[in-house]
This record gives C-alpha cells, sequence and structure tokens, in this order.
C-alpha cells in the first residue's frame, strides 16, 4: 500500500535498486512535500587550542558540501518507508521531485534532485512515531541529503 497523500501532494522520491544501476525502477511517494527542511553546510575540520586556550589552529580539508536536513512525515506505510531507507543507507542515488506520477516512471530519471541518504546511517535505522498523527500509526523519520554534484540546494526549494 502506499502512501495516503494529503492536499494534493504529487511529491516523492524514485530511486534504484543497486549504487551502479542507473534504472529509476523505485516509487517512494510522500504523504506531503518534505518538511521541516534545513539547510545546512558540513565540512571536515581539525582544531587544535593550547592548554591556556589563547592560541588556536584551525585546518580544513575541502571546501565542504552543502546538505539539507529534512523530515519526512505522515507516513503510513511502514514496510515501504524502511525499504526506502534501506535502499538509501546503501548509497544509492535518489531523486526528489515534486511532481512524481507526472514525471517519468519508465525507468528513467525523472525531472527532480539527485541526491543521497547521508543521515540516518549505521547498524540501525530507526523510525519514530509521527508526532501530530501517531494513534493512525503513521510514523516520521528525520533525515539529511546530500546532493550528487555538490551543488546546494537553492534551486530546489
Amino acid at each position: 500500500m502506499a502512501n495516503t497523500q494529503y492536499l494534493g501532494t504529487n511529491a516523492g522520491f524514485q530511486y534504484t535498486t543497486s549504487p551502479t544501476s542507473t534504472t529509476y525502477n523505485q516509487h517512494f511517494k510522500l504523504a506531503v512535500p518534505l518538511r521541516d527542511v534545513r539547510p545546512s553546510y558540513r565540512v571536515a575540520q581539525f582544531v587544535a587550542e593550547s592548554l591556556d586556550f589563547r592560541a588556536r589552529q584551525v585546518l580544513t580539508i575541502s571546501s565542504g558540501v552543502y546538505e539539507i536536513v529534512a523530515t519526512l512525515r505522515y507516513n503510513d506505510d511502514q514496510q515501504q518507508l524502511i525499504d526506502f531507507l534501506k535502499y538509501g543507507v546503501q548509497g544509492v542515488p535518489m531523486i526528489y521531485s515534486t511532481a512524481i506520477t507526472t514525471g517519468s516512471t519508465d525507468g528513467t530519471p525523472p525531472t527532480g534532485t539527485t541526491m543521497y541518504l547521508i543521515d540516518p546511517t549505521g547498524d540501525v535505522v530507526d523510525t519514530v512515531i509521527d508526532r501530530q498523527r501517531g494513534s493512525f500509526e503513521d510514523l516520521e523519520v528525520t533525515c539529511r541529503w546530500r546532493r550528487s554534484d555538490g551543488a546546494s540546494f537553492s534551486t530546489m526549494f
């Protein structure tokens, strides 16, 4: 069962089942577009301070990357959400679109923003009961994404 889409929502993700595949044959419809979206910037930074904190040395590696943190809300298809996250933590490219059902669905990449799931990751990927619709057994999960081309997300929203 696909997520119930509310208020005319047509947002979602298309993704592959393998990090090396270019066939976007999986779909994850969102109940509502991405929520609580926050832009982010990440850079590898190493700081060394003297014991009295009067001197500080900072080393950064590369110029960093832009990311977004957003929440997937009102998910009533728990298994499809878990499958979506399972492929995301394996590093498959994911294309976010606000017109998922009107875009290309024949396995070719639709128009949208191609990105990778950065967080959650690890041995266990957890979801939580949705803060407003928990009594309906809906789930939510907060995720961090990075565009595959390293660009900022300014054109996405």
